[in-house]
């Protein structure tokens, strides 16, 4: 959340720039730095949910293995 208030800060800067050149410039810049974050916490959530699945399926594997040990 910080992070995003902290570009929406850049963004307004960069609307405030009285030369029309630089406000571009300005513009890209954040809207690039933008993409990249909410791309990386993409990236983020997509790796995290993948290693709770395979916490998951390692769970499902050694419980039969659990269950034959407790009947012996």
């Amino acid at each position: 959340m910080l992070v995003r208030g902290q570009l929406v800060a850049q963004q307004q800067e960069a609307r405030a720039c009285s030369n029309s050149q630089q406000q571009a410039i300005c513009v890209a810049a954040v809207t690039r730095t933008a993409d990249d974050l909410l791309n990386t916490e993409k990236e983020w959530r997509d790796k995290r949910e993948e290693e709770e699945e395979e916490e998951e399926d390692d769970e499902w594997r050694d419980k039969p293995e659990k269950e034959e040990e407790e009947k012996e």
